[in-house]
């Protein structure tokens, strides 16, 4: 993970329903970012309460250096 930013927008509390949502795109040679909102829902509409994002690069831990994002990789999360 090379970054990450986290934006709280309303409170929770104990006992109420979290929607979770998660996209992946900027897709570059060597990462790509996924971005994250969760939702409270109550019985009119989903009330935003975070967004988030975190930039993740791919790395090569024996040759100590960022490695390009595999195929396989980017098939599944495109």
């Amino acid at each position: 993970m090379s970054d990450v930013a986290i934006e709280f927008k309303s409170e929770v509390f104990y006992g109420e329903k979290i929607i979770a949502s998660v996209a992946i795109s900027e897709f570059s040679k060597f990462g790509f970012e996924v971005f994250y909102k969760l939702e409270k829902e109550n019985t009119e509409k989903r009330i935003l309460v975070v967004t988030a994002k975190t930039g993740m690069v791919c790395y090569n831990y024996v040759t100590k250096k960022i490695a390009s994002v595999p195929e396989e990789v980017i098939k599944r999360l495109k």
